[in-house]
């Protein structure tokens, strides 16, 4: 087979296996706002592994939201 067109099948393979993939997981709108420190709401967020590391969270609303694993040393957490 001619390098061109093992190059145009090895290309085609990899396109179809790159679609095929499940999407990956994306911060939703008030997940980005929340650790940007532009919101203190964030109800039902999925934070798992979130770099809160002395973050004022004074009056957060974190109700519901996915907290595994999250990094909360020395954190403010007044009626949070």
């Amino acid at each position: 087979m001619p390098l061109a067109r093992l190059q145009t099948v090895g290309a085609f393979l990899l396109s179809v296996l790159l679609l095929g993939l499940p999407p990956r997981a994306s911060l939703a709108a008030g997940e980005t706002e929340f650790l940007a420190g532009q919101s203190k709401s964030c109800p039902s967020c999925s934070l798992p592994r979130a770099p809160l590391k002395r973050k004022d969270l004074t009056d957060a609303d974190l109700s519901g939201a996915n907290l595994a694993g999250a990094v909360l040393h020395r954190a403010k957490l007044f009626r949070a």
